[in-house]
């Protein structure tokens, strides 16, 4: 009878693995077809676009970023993760000090537009005052 018992709870623990393995791979799939479903819809999407008559090399995208004085401070403030230009001027992010920049004088509202390498990886952040054509 001993034996009979220990035998049930062998085959319920390799029941229990043997389901556990197959819903892993369901999952997995299921993650995977996710994955390619989202980046084909972001892929064909016209929320985002590219130009790349600069000759730099570098890709501009154009979108509608509005960003707010008070957000634009905590973002300098907080520390930079990309290099910016800002009203024309240059920052890099490794040797940025939010102190150099005069808040005062800083507009209302700026436009956001990331730049881009050849790659399509984030190169530098510009921020324009809103208005201007830069």
């Amino acid at each position: 009878m001993k034996h009979m018992s220990n035998f049930l709870i062998e085959l319920a623990a390799i029941f229990l693995c043997c389901s556990a393995l197959t819903l892993l791979f369901f999952h997995g799939t299921s993650l995977s077809k996710s994955y390619h479903l989202i980046k084909e819809f972001i892929s064909s999407s016209d929320v985002f676009y590219e130009t790349q008559g600069r000759v730099d090399g570098q890709k501009e995208g154009v979108e509608d970023n509005s960003i707010a004085k008070q957000d634009l401070i905590i973002t300098l403030v907080s520390g930079l993760t990309y290099d910016i230009e800002l009203d024309g001027d240059f920052y890099l992010k490794d040797s940025f000090d939010y102190a150099a920049i005069d808040c005062s004088v800083l507009a209302d509202f700026y436009k956001k537009k990331y730049l881009y390498d050849e790659t399509g990886c984030i190169q530098m952040i510009r921020y324009t005052r809103e208005g201007s054509n830069h």
